[in-house]
C-alpha cells in the first residue's frame, strides 16, 4: 500500500510559472486592467445553478409520528400531515463527484491561489539581485553647457579683465568596477569665444577650440577593496531569493498537507454518514417493531422511546451530511480548480482508500533525513551566511579610506573643433597624473558600531539555528509518535466496534426469541446501537488519524513532496524559467 502510494505520477506544473513570467519578463507593456466582475463571474454563475432549500417548518408541541399511530386506520393515517424527514438513509448527495488523492494533489499544485501568489516572491526576489547587479553596468553620460566668464588676468603683468564665453560638451562612459574602482572614459570639447583680446600675444586665436580624450581611474586600496566586498549586496539579495523559493516549497507543502488533512478527514465524515444513515436505519426498524407490538408487550412509553431517539439520530445525520460538504467545500478552496467552483453544487467523494497497513520507518534515519531537507534549516542556513557576508563588509569597513586617482589625456586646440581633434592625434599635449585620497573618521565610531552589530546579528542566526535543530528534532519525534499512537488506536477501536456489533447482535436474538419488550429491553437495544455507532465513528476517526499522521510526519521529514511526487527544482528557480515540474 505504501508503495503505491510512493509510486503515484503527479504531473505538477507551477501555479507561480505564469506569475514569474510577468513580473520577471521584459516587455514594458502594460498589464490589463484590473477588472474584479470577470473574475467573480465563474462564482457567480455557478451560485445561479444552486437551488436554495427550503426550511421545513417547526412542529407543534405535540409529538407527530406514524410511529405513535401504528393502530391507527391506514385512512386516518392518510389524513395526518406528518412532518417532512430532513434527511434519511440511504441516498445518494446531490451532485456527487468521486476523485482521487492524486488527481486533487495535480490539480492543487497547477491551480491552487495560494500557490500562485506565493510564486510572485521568488520573481520579486530576483529582481532585487538583477537591480543590484546593475550597479556594475556601464553608464554612458552627456554634458553640455555654457559659461560667461569675467576674470583679472595678470599674464602680462598688469592686471586687465578678460571676458570670454565658453560652451562646455562631454560624452562618455562610466563603469563601477568588482574591484571597487571607478572607471571613466571620456571626450571633451570647448569652445572659447575671447571677447577682450588686446592683452593676448598675437597668436592666440579667437575663436578657439580644445579636444580632450580623458581616461580615468579611481581604485579603493583600503575600504571597499575587492569583489568579495563589492559583491556583497548582490550575494545577500541572491540568499534572500534562495530563501524566498523555499517560502514557496513551504507554501507547496503547506497546501498540500492541509489538503490531505481534508481528503482524511472527508473519508472520515463519508464513512460517518455510513454509519449514521445505518443505526437510523436500525433505530427505525426498531420502531417499526416496538410500535407494532404497542397491544401486546410494548406500550406507549416504548414508542416514545424510539421515536426520541429516531429524531435525534436523524438530526445526527443532518449535521454529519453537513461536515461533508463543508469539507469538500474545504478542499474545493484548497485546490483552486476553475473546474470545481466553491459556489457550486458538486460534493466531492473520497475514492482512495485510506491506509491500513503498518508504516515502516527508521527513526534515526528520520531524524538525518530532517536534517538535510527541513527548509526552515536551509533558510537559517542561507541567513547565516548572510549574516556572514555583512560582517566581512563592515569589517572591511573599519579601514581608512584611501584611493588611487589615475588620469591620462590627450589634448588638442585649433580654431576648428576638426582641427583641435586632429591635433589631439599628432600626442602634442599629453597629461598624466597619479593621486592618494586618504580620510578616515576621528574615532570612527560608526564603523565600529556597524561591524559589532553584524557579528552579534551572525552569532544570533547562529543560535537561531541551534534551536531550529531542537524543533526539528521535536516535530519528526512527535509526529513519529503520533504514528505509532494512531495505529495503536486503530487496532482498539476496531476490538471496540466488533464487541459493539457483537453486543447488539445478541440483544436482537434475545428479541427475536420472543423477550418482552420492556422499556429496560428497549432501552438496552437503543443504548447498544448508539455505542455500535460511537465505536465505527471512533474506528473511523483512528483511520484518519492515521493518514494524517503519516501525511505529517512525511512533512516532519521535508519530504512531504517527495512522497507525493511533486518535484521543485529549488536550485533552479529563476524569475521564469524553472517552476513546479
Amino acid at each position: 500500500m505504501i508503495d503505491r502510494l510512493k509510486t503515484r505520477m503527479i504531473l505538477a506544473s507551477a501555479a507561480s510559472a505564469c506569475a514569474a513570467v510577468i513580473v520577471a519578463g521584459c516587455s514594458t507593456k502594460a498589464p490589463p486592467a484590473f477588472d474584479a466582475l470577470a473574475l467573480q463571474l465563474n462564482e457567480r454563475t455557478t451560485a445561479s445553478q444552486v437551488q436554495t432549500p427550503t426550511m421545513n417548518p417547526l412542529p407543534g408541541d405535540e409529538i407527530e409520528s406514524p410511529y405513535l399511530d401504528a393502530d391507527l386506520p391506514a385512512d386516518a393515517r392518510a389524513n395526518k400531515h406528518y412532518p417532512p424527514p430532513t434527511t434519511g438513509p440511504a441516498g445518494l448527495i446531490e451532485g456527487e463527484l468521486p476523485m482521487t488523492l492524486q488527481e486533487l494533489i495535480t490539480r492543487t499544485v497547477m491551480h491552487s491561489k495560494d500557490i500562485r501568489v506565493a510564486g510572485y516572491q521568488p520573481a520579486i526576489a530576483e529582481t532585487a539581485v538583477i537591480e543590484n547587479e546593475a550597479n556594475f553596468d556601464p553608464v554612458f553620460f552627456a554634458n553640455t553647457g555654457f559659461q560667461h566668464i569675467d576674470q583679472v588676468n595678470t599674464d602680462s603683468g598688469t592686471p586687465f579683465f578678460a571676458n570670454q564665453d565658453r560652451i562646455d560638451a562631454a560624452t562618455g562612459i562610466r563603469q563601477n568596477l568588482y574591484s571597487g574602482a571607478t572607471a571613466e572614459l571620456r571626450y571633451e570639447a570647448r569652445h572659447v569665444n575671447l571677447i577682450d583680446t588686446s592683452s593676448f600675444s598675437s597668436g592666440t586665436k579667437d575663436p578657439y577650440y580644445t579636444s580632450n580624450l580623458v581616461m580615468e581611474l579611481t581604485q579603493p586600496l583600503l575600504r571597499n577593496f575587492g569583489t568579495e566586498i563589492n559583491r556583497s549586496r548582490i550575494e545577500v539579495e541572491r540568499n534572500n531569493q534562495r530563501i524566498s523559493t523555499l517560502d514557496l516549497r513551504n507554501t507547496v507543502e503547506e497546501t498540500i498537507f492541509n489538503l490531505e488533512q481534508a481528503y482524511w478527514q472527508l473519508v472520515q465524515a463519508q464513512r460517518d454518514v455510513t454509519v449514521l444513515e445505518q443505526l437510523l436505519s436500525e433505530t427505525e426498524a426498531t420502531a417499526d417493531i416496538v410500535s407494532a407490538r404497542i397491544n401486546q408487550d410494548a406500550s406507549r412509553v416504548q414508542v416514545s422511546q424510539t421515536v426520541s431517539s429516531v429524531e435525534q439520530r436523524r438530526a445526527a445525520l443532518v449535521r454529519a451530511k453537513a461536515h461533508v460538504r463543508d469539507l469538500s467545500d474545504t478542499i474545493k478552496r484548497l485546490v483552486g480548480d476553475p473546474a470545481l467552483p466553491i459556489s457550486s453544487k458538486v460534493v466531492i467523494v473520497p475514492a482512495t482508500d485510506a491506509i491500513t497497513a503498518p508504516f515502516q520507518f527508521d527513526y534515526q534515519e528520520a531524524i538525518s533525513t530532517a536534517m538535510e531537507n527541513r527548509l526552515e534549516l536551509g533558510q537559517q542556513q542561507l541567513r547565516i551566511d548572510s549574516a556572514g557576508i555583512a560582517e566581512r563588509y563592515f569589517r572591511n569597513n573599519l579601514q581608512p579610506k584611501l584611493n588611487l586617482v589615475g588620469t591620462a589625456s590627450l589634448q588638442g586646440m585649433d580654431d576648428s573643433l576638426g582641427g583641435a581633434w586632429s591635433d589631439q592625434w599628432e600626442g602634442h599635449q599629453v597629461s598624466y597624473g597619479l593621486a592618494l585620497q586618504f580620510e578616515i573618521p576621528l574615532g570612527n565610531r560608526q564603523a565600529r558600531a556597524l561591524y559589532t552589530r553584524s557579528r552579534l546579528q551572525r552569532q544570533q542566526s547562529v543560535d537561531q539555528y541551534e534551536g531550529l535543530i531542537d524543533q526539528v528534532a521535536l516535530d519528526v519525534k512527535t509526529a513519529q509518535r503520533e504514528v505509532q499512537t494512531s495505529w495503536d488506536e486503530m487496532v482498539a477501536t476496531k476490538q471496540a466496534r466488533l464487541a459493539a456489533r457483537e453486543a447488539l447482535d445478541l440483544t436482537i436474538v434475545r428479541r427475536e426469541a420472543g423477550e418482552p419488550l420492556t422499556p429496560e429491553f428497549v432501552n438496552l437495544e437503543l443504548q447498544l446501537q448508539a455505542e455500535l455507532a460511537k465505536a465505527s465513528q471512533a474506528e473511523n476517526q483512528a483511520v484518519s488519524n492515521y493518514n494524517i499522521a503519516i501525511a505529517r510526519f512525511e512533512r516532519s521529514k521535508g519530504t512531504l513532496l517527495h512522497y507525493d511526487n511533486v518535484l521543485l527544482r529549488e536550485n533552479e528557480v529563476t524569475a521564469a524559467q524553472q517552476p513546479l515540474r
